[in-house]
């Protein structure tokens, strides 16, 4: 990979995560909760947080919902949304 592909290629992984940042942060009714997780996701959770430029918060709700679509479970139900207003 030449220097002028790496560098193209890491501008756009930065505006990626600027992107899904600022439209997490315009989209996302935050409510505050709690969770308890080991040792190693936690350092995890800090690593890829560090690494991606966007808060823990955000780093949970981006793996939730890329997990949900993963399982075909992309967008709440009429029903499900209902239940969270």
């Amino acid at each position: 990979m030449s220097l002028r592909t790496h560098k193209h290629s890491s501008v756009v992984n930065v505006l990626l995560v600027v992107c899904r940042t600022l439209w997490y942060n315009v989209n996302m009714t935050k409510k505050k909760t709690s969770i308890r997780y080991s040792d190693e996701a936690k350092t995890l959770l800090e690593k890829l947080s560090r690494k991606l430029g966007i808060s823990q918060s955000a780093l949970l709700e981006l793996a939730i919902r890329a997990l949900a679509k993963q399982e075909g479970m992309s967008q709440l139900q009429e029903s499900d949304q209902s239940e969270h207003s």
